[in-house]
């Protein structure tokens, strides 16, 4: 019963995995017949590879139904899980430290994951500030200081609370393929909106 057991879980394990690799395999065909068709030249073919190996590797793929499936919660498991996911970030972030759980929550449910390749432009000096990022895994760099796992950086963004529109003063780049949680000014505003509590401790940041 027990090697039986065993069997079940490691091919239920096996076949998980042929289902992730199936679709990671689909997509690099779709964009092979892609590339064939817009005649997109070798070098950039190979970075677009690289892309999606990177995302593949590190299951970001679907990242971004991690939202949707947050959504599908009650409140009290949307909660937990949530936390555990961003708990360690937001320590980083002294504004957020003693907020109320379920303003936590809610930022963290509006959240998205993208994608930065070696080298790219997060955002450049005389961009509107309209994103706040968290590095999830990778380096990104701006005026000589580096951002590592669980770093918080864009917090210009954050002064939209006083005047709006908010520009970029400096630029950051990503140094190796870069994962970040991305917060967007409108998903920010509508958690500060469900909890107007908040807005005193985070306004003293944006003045």
């Amino acid at each position: 019963v027990i090697f039986a057991f065993a069997l079940g879980e490691i091919c239920g394990a096996v076949t998980s995995l042929s289902k992730k690799e199936a679709a990671y395999h689909l997509m690099i065909d779709n964009f092979n017949e892609f590339a064939e068709e817009v005649t997109l030249p070798n070098p950039l073919r190979i970075r677009v590879r690289q892309f999606y190996k990177h995302k593949y590797v590190n299951n970001t793929l679907k990242e971004q139904e991690v939202s949707e499936i947050l959504h599908q919660m009650t409140n009290s498991l949307q909660m937990e899980v949530a936390l555990y996911i961003h708990t360690d970030w937001i320590k980083e972030v002294p504004f957020f430290v003693g907020c109320q759980e379920e303003f936590v929550v809610k930022l963290a449910v509006s959240m998205k994951v993208r994608t930065f390749t070696p080298k790219e432009a997060i955002y450049s000096p005389g961009d509107e500030a309209e994103e706040l990022y968290v590095v999830k895994r990778g380096m990104c760099a701006s005026c000589g200081v580096i951002y590592g796992s669980l770093k918080v950086f864009g917090i210009d963004m954050l002064h939209g609370m006083v005047q709006k529109p908010v520009t970029r003063t400096t630029g950051c780049r990503s140094i190796a393929f870069t994962d970040l949680y991305t917060l967007n000014y409108d998903g920010f505003m509508a958690s500060i909106k469900a909890f107007p509590g908040v807005v005193p401790q985070i306004r003293i940041v944006a003045i």
